[in-house]
């Protein structure tokens, strides 16, 4: 299995589109979870690829570049479940 690490802004526009198309998202509870699920492919990465170094953000650093980044949040709810499955692909479960 081919394991990607998504850079910050793939995540900052997940995380604009999640409010966008679940109205019950709160901002908050978006950036958490967008946090987890960097947390969960960055683990997945180091296990199948461990000489390679990436950058690790602790949480208030994570949900301040997101917030930040300039960019737009998907158009259509299709790209939004394209990028979770995406990354949800990058997830191991049972192996880390």
């Amino acid at each position: 299995m081919n394991i990607k690490n998504f850079p910050v802004s793939g995540y900052a526009r997940f995380y604009r589109s999640l409010p966008r198309f679940y109205h019950g998202i709160g901002d908050a509870y978006a950036q958490k979870f967008t946090y987890a699920l960097h947390l969960a492919i960055n683990k997945t990465f180091r296990y199948k690829n461990p000489g390679i170094v990436i950058t690790e953000y602790a949480d208030e650093d994570f949900c301040a570049l997101i917030k930040q980044a300039n960019v737009k949040p998907y158009r259509t709810e299709v790209q939004l479940y394209r990028a979770m499955e995406a990354l949800l692909h990058g997830i191991k479960i049972g192996e880390c």
